[in-house]
């Protein structure tokens, strides 16, 4: 049966799954919590687990915000590199605040691996909000 991680939630070695029954393309992997998933028909979900042994790089979406200044999103990109984190997409704007906002899609290879990156970009200066998607 095929299965296939869901885009919408990009769930990651570590998160609490369910499995979606799709129409013909068998199972979409959702994290626990997607609101994608809660809004379908719980009688179409499956149980399913991450493996023991899995291996390799997982897509995750962050939204970060923080007080614009001189040299941002080259500390934001030296800190993402130096948690060995490589990014995929990357976005970002400037709100009339000062605000910088971006949106960044991420190659991890686990939640440890992630909720350690996480930890170092709150810690960043002027960081305001630090969120997965």
């Amino acid at each position: 049966m095929l299965i296939k991680i869901s885009q919408c939630c990009k769930p990651v070695p570590g998160d609490e799954v369910i499995g979606f029954i799709t129409t013909g393309v068998g199972i979409s992997v959702h994290k626990a919590t997607c609101p994608s998933l809660l809004a379908t028909d719980p009688i179409r979900w499956v149980e399913v687990n991450w493996s023991g042994d899995i291996q390799g790089r997982h897509r995750t979406e962050l939204f970060l915000r923080a007080e614009d200044r001189k040299n941002l999103l080259a500390d934001i990109s030296s800190l993402i590199s130096s948690d060995d984190a490589d990014v995929v997409e990357f976005s970002s704007r400037t709100t009339a605040e000062n605000i910088a906002e971006f949106r960044v899609v991420l190659e991890i290879t686990d939640r440890d691996h992630l909720q350690k990156l996480l930890v170092h970009l709150q810690q960043m200066p002027d960081m305001i909000e630090v969120r997965r998607r």
